[in-house]
């Protein structure tokens, strides 16, 4: 191995340009074999720059001469173990197969980037000047999505997915409210009236609004206690509320409450096969003392031990819409930003059952509805 200082500096455009005596534009213009030149002065700068064995910047040469037609960038602030990164995934294999480079843009797993960093991230990308981007603006600063305004705005093409944001571009929404209401309104047609909602940080947004809208319609009111979060960080500093690890902690509060609720809507499935794992572990057994519904309908849900009562996360069609709106631009469609709406659907599994109207802790009583 060299040693830091004996490692050979990078010959750069301006190196040849100060070799050559002429400007970096002109050394581009020259290598390119563009501008209007002498043939004199075109072999001259071509030779400085053999001799210095200078080598074109690959993303310098592709935005001079205009070859990122075909390179659709994906931009989102967070992977994750579970469902946006498939979705990330659907989407690159598509704008392969479709003839594109699909570059991915992330600030990394569990990683909260602040607005600086956002704002940093973008702007690179946006220098690079992609054909269009893909993103998933959850978390998005407005400073951000301003900086994706004026990138469509100087002909770059926008298509945004799975959150909605103030923006005037082709969106692909995922109606999580519609999820959450159709897995609580599954526990309320089963007999349960005590329900308790589960997710990392504590629900919030179109989430809570679909657990409340579905309690409404039967009468219901929410104990404020019912309304757990779980905000868990592991020893690498990878934020894991969302997954098994965050499924423990939320069992650990459920098993402390002096009222249980009979059932319990967990807003992803590897969080809920924690959660239900945990249960079993103190004897509380799903779904005979407590019943319990995930999202998502992961691989998990299907083939693990418990098999999962779950509301589908539709990545497939969600990723085919994104393509079917982007494509559409490129073939010249120039008319008004369009929105598509998708929605999950219930798939019924082993994980919940009826309520048999008995308390499952000695200090619980029902709650009548009404109350």
């Amino acid at each position: 191995m060299p040693k830091i200082n004996e490692i050979k500096k990078r010959i750069t455009i301006s190196d040849v340009a100060e070799a050559a005596g002429v400007t970096k534009s002109t050394v581009s213009l020259a290598l390119a074999d563009k501008g209007n030149f002498s043939p004199k002065t075109r072999s001259a700068i071509k030779r400085v720059a053999r001799r210095l064995n200078y080598e074109p910047n690959p993303h310098a040469r592709r935005l001079s001469t205009r070859r990122f037609d075909k390179t659709v960038a994906l931009f989102t602030l967070s992977l994750d173990l579970s469902v946006a990164t498939k979705k990330l995934q659907l989407l690159q294999s598509l704008l392969v197969s479709a003839g594109f480079e699909a570059p991915l843009h992330a600030s990394g797993c569990g990683v909260h980037a602040t607005p600086p960093e956002q704002m940093t991230l973008m702007k690179t990308l946006c220098r690079q000047q992609p054909r269009a981007i893909v993103c998933n603006v959850h978390n998005l600063v407005p400073d951000v999505l301003s900086e994706l305004e004026r990138y469509q705005s100087e002909g770059g093409y926008v298509v945004c997915y799975d959150y909605y944001a103030d923006l005037a571009v082709d969106k692909v929404l995922f109606d999580r409210e519609d999820n959450t209401y159709q897995a609580v309104r599954h526990l309320l047609e089963l007999g349960h009236r005590d329900i308790a909602i589960a997710t990392s940080g504590g629900p919030v947004g179109a989430r809570l609004a679909g657990f409340l809208r579905a309690l409404e319609e039967f009468g219901i009111v929410p104990r404020d206690e019912w309304l757990m979060g779980s905000e868990v960080i592991d020893n690498v500093g990878i934020h894991s509320g969302l997954y098994e690890l965050g499924g423990v902690r939320l069992a650990a509060d459920f098993l402390k409450l002096k009222k249980r609720p009979t059932a319990v809507c967990l807003l992803d499935d590897y969080t809920a096969v924690g959660f239900a794992a945990e249960l079993g572990r103190a004897g509380v057994r799903v779904p005979q003392d407590v019943s319990v519904v995930g999202h998502d309908d992961s691989p998990i849900a299907r083939y693990g031990h418990l098999l999962l009562t779950t509301v589908t996360h539709p990545v497939a069609e969600i990723a085919n819409n994104v393509m079917e709106l982007l494509q559409s631009r490129m073939d010249g469609y120039e008319g008004p930003p369009r929105e598509i709406t998708v929605r999950g659907k219930l798939v019924v599994r082993q994980s919940t059952m009826p309520c048999n109207g008995l308390p499952n802790t000695e200090t619980q009583t029902p709650i009548p509805i009404g109350v």
